[in-house]
């Protein structure tokens, strides 16, 4: 996480969610890279918006194909991709599970134990094409409400 860079979202308004419940809008921005001299590899901008609650939190993630001008030389050009939702869970999903990450920084330091989905992250996208960022976030708190506050 130390190559993203967070822009936190304020007042966003949650109509089902309980006020106890308040739930924290994150967007953040990893930048693109080109690492080949340094036998890596190359990537695009990518923005990913996480809501986070008491109980866990939900990530939408896509690459922009948004790249620096040293990738571009001979590379064809690249369109946004949904890339995958994630959940950021502070117990295991199934007995046994090893965590995901030992510090998590969507649980505040806790391990997660995370799953995600693919297919959800193309609806996702098409949601942020056709309705804006606030598209996004009413799918990402249905998300939230139909994992964490049916426990």
């Amino acid at each position: 996480m130390e190559d993203r860079i967070p822009f936190l979202f304020f007042g966003g308004k949650s109509n089902k969610m309980k006020k106890e419940n308040k739930l924290e809008r994150i967007v953040e921005f990893s930048p693109a890279y080109d690492k080949r001299s340094e036998s890596g590899g190359i990537g695009g901008v990518e923005i990913r918006f996480a809501l986070k609650g008491k109980k866990g939190a939900v990530h939408f993630v896509f690459g922009t194909g948004w790249t620096i001008e040293s990738q571009a030389k001979g590379i064809p050009k690249s369109y946004p991709t949904a890339w995958n939702i994630g959940y950021h869970r502070p117990t295991p999903n199934f007995e046994g599970e090893l965590p995901f990450d030992k510090s998590c920084p969507y649980l505040d330091g806790k391990p997660c134990y995370y799953t995600w989905s693919d297919t959800k992250a193309d609806i996702m996208l098409e949601m942020l094409i056709s309705e804006g960022s606030e598209g996004v976030w009413k799918q990402l708190e249905k998300e939230y409400e139909a994992v964490f506050e049916e426990e």
